[in-house]
């Protein structure tokens, strides 16, 4: 038997969490306990497999890259597995995995901290959507996809932070979503620049694009203006200080598996998209801002 091409185990990592948002779905036909081992096994098996078999090593290749329909950058969508992107998966593949646990566990052993709504299957609904969405943040190649990512990323936290619906996790909810909003944005001001200038949104065109700008055409100012209103978007949904605002409220408010999950995968996984930008720049203005930016969020963030 033929072994399955290796970037197809890209595009498994992306349908693992879709597949078991859509099969918790039936949780809202037939009684849940129909459908929530299933979809545990979808999430569960498609990603521990597209993990195991993409595991980096010497023999295998720098970084795995799904096209769909078969259309390469500049045109199609791309999604790239890198050893960073395959690291960060499997470790918020290991905290879900905990979270997920704990509530089956709460639910089995009659825990209602939420009262009747405690991890029903809207709330596995949004736990599995938020994975997909995190999954596509770590994994894009163009600065237009992301933004759909973050999109979706923020609505699935927004939900998640408001899940028991008292009036202070629903204030903490639309705290966060409006620096969403106004960070999303920022983000978008810096990509349409980019792609005035570039044509394209993917991050092949865009280093093809500025490593031709010299450091005394005019659009070095204006690529600088990008790359900072990118950046500023991006630490903005990272809680960088001073954007961290949000983050306290939203913690205090919202479940415990829910507050582990945004300080332990949704508040870095962009930091980590905005690596993956940054490696295709010639040149980064923001360098020692964000060194500053980082010694100050450790100390009194």
């Amino acid at each position: 038997m033929e072994s399955a091409p290796s970037d197809m185990y890209v595009l498994l990592l992306m349908l693992a969490p879709l597949g078991g948002a859509l099969i918790i779905l039936l949780g809202k036909v037939f009684p849940l306990t129909y459908s929530l081992f299933p979809s545990f096994l979808v999430w569960f098996g498609g990603t521990a497999y597209s993990l195991f078999c993409t595991v980096p090593s010497g023999t295998s290749p720098v970084s795995l890259l799904y096209a769909f329909g078969g259309w390469m950058e500049p045109y199609g969508i791309v999604l790239e597995l890198n050893w960073v992107s395959w690291a960060a998966v499997l470790l918020g593949f290991l905290i879900g995995l905990t979270l997920w646990l704990h509530t089956y566990g709460s639910r089995s052993y009659g825990d209602r901290s939420y009262g009747d709504r405690a991890y029903g299957s809207y709330f596995y609904l949004t736990f599995y959507l938020a994975f997909f969405a995190l999954h596509g943040v770590l994994l894009s190649r163009d600065l237009f996809n992301l933004f759909i990512w973050f999109e979706l990323l923020s609505l699935c936290s927004f939900i998640l932070v408001a899940y028991d619906r008292s009036p202070g996790a629903i204030f903490a909810a639309l705290r966060y979503l409006f620096l969403s909003t106004v960070s999303i944005m920022i983000f978008l001001l810096g990509v349409w620049i980019l792609y005035y200038h570039s044509g394209s949104p993917s991050f092949s065109r865009i280093g093809e694009f500025l490593e031709g700008v010299s450091p005394a055409s005019p659009l070095r100012s204006q690529a600088t203006m990008a790359v900072s209103l990118i950046t500023a978007g991006i630490i903005t949904r990272s809680a960088i200080l001073p954007f961290h605002t949000w983050l306290p409220s939203a913690h205090a408010s919202a479940p415990y598996p829910v507050s582990a999950l945004l300080s332990g995968f949704v508040i870095k996984a962009p930091l980590l998209a905005l690596w993956h930008f940054y490696a295709i720049l010639p040149f980064n203005p923001m360098n020692s801002i964000l060194t500053w930016l980082g010694l100050l969020s450790a100390l009194f963030g």
